[in-house]
C-alpha cells in the first residue's frame, strides 16, 4: 500500500472515530444535580437579584466562575437552562476532541487512538456533559499542552492557566509540573515570568471581585468542605486511600 493510500486510510479512520466520539457524547448527555446550584445562581442574576443562591444573601455557592459566566452569557439569548448547558457542553466537547485529535496527537492514526482512549474513560465521557465545567476543563487542558509544547507566548500560557483555575482552583496542582518545567529553562529571563503573570490577570480580577462582592476569596463550599472537625491526618490518609 502506498504512503498516500495509508494517509487516506488513516484520515478516514479518524473521521469515523470522530463521528463515534460525537455519537457517544450525544447518547450519554445528562445534567447532574450539582449543576443546578449554578443554574439557580444564573437565574437569580437574570432576574436582577445578583450572582447569589438566596436573593437576600451574597454567597458564592458555585465553584467554577468561568463556566458560570459562560452559561450566563448564553442564557441571555436562550432564556432556559436545560438544553442550553447540554448544547454548550456538546459544542465545547467536540472542540476538545478536535484539538486532541488534530493538534495534540501527532498523526491521524494517533488522533484516532486518542479519541478511542478518551471514550474508554467513563469519567471523561460522563463529565463531557453533566452541566458542570468538565468540557471546558478538557478543552483548556489540551490547549495548555499545545501552549507548553509549541512555545506559545508567556501571557498566553498564563491566560490558559488562569482559565483553568477559574474552573477549578485545584487544577493548579495539575498544571504546576508542566508550567514549572516550561519556566525552568528560562531562569534568567524574567520577562517570560512577567508575561506569564500578566496572563493570570483574569484570575486576580475575579478574586478581587469575589472579595468585594461576597466578602471571601474562595467559594462558600470550600469552607464547608474543609471545616469537617476531622483530624487532618485522617483526612490525608483517606485521601490517599481514595487516590
Amino acid at each position: 500500500m502506498t504512503p498516500d493510500a495509508l494517509r487516506r486510510l488513516a484520515t478516514g479512520a479518524l473521521a469515523i472515530a470522530f463521528v463515534v466520539f460525537a455519537a457517544v457524547l450525544v447518547r450519554t448527555a445528562w445534567l447532574c444535580d450539582d449543576a443546578y446550584i449554578t443554574f439557580r445562581t444564573i437565574e437569580n442574576w437574570a432576574g436582577g437579584y445578583g450572582l447569589r443562591w438566596n436573593v437576600a444573601e451574597r454567597v458564592q455557592s458555585y465553584t467554577h466562575p468561568l463556566w458560570m459566566l459562560l452559561l450566563a452569557g448564553v442564557h441571555v439569548f436562550t432564556g432556559e437552562l436545560y438544553w442550553t448547558p447540554l448544547l454548550v457542553s456538546l459544542v465545547i466537547s467536540l472542540a476538545a476532541g478536535a484539538v486532541l485529535a488534530l493538534r495534540v496527537a501527532g498523526s491521524a492514526g494517533a488522533g484516532c487512538a486518542a479519541l478511542l482512549l478518551a471514550l474508554g474513560s467513563r469519567a471523561f465521557v460522563d463529565f463531557s456533559s453533566s452541566g458542570l465545567e468538565g468540557p471546558l476543563v478538557h478543552l483548556l487542558l489540551f490547549l495548555l499542552v499545545l501552549a507548553l509544547v509549541q512555545e506559545w507566548r508567556a501571557w498566553q500560557v498564563g491566560l490558559v492557566v488562569s482559565g483553568l483555575m477559574l474552573l477549578r482552583t485545584d487544577l493548579a496542582l495539575l498544571c504546576a509540573p508542566g508550567v514549572l518545567a516550561w519556566l525552568a529553562p528560562r531562569g534568567g529571563r524574567m520577562d517570560r515570568v512577567r508575561g506569564f503573570l500578566h496572563g493570570l490577570a483574569p484570575l486576580a480580577l475575579w478574586h478581587l471581585f469575589s472579595l468585594g462582592y461576597y466578602g471571601f476569596l474562595v467559594p462558600n463550599t470550600a469552607y464547608a468542605k474543609l471545616s469537617t472537625d476531622i483530624a487532618s491526618g485522617r483526612l490525608a490518609a483517606q485521601g490517599l486511600v481514595y487516590l
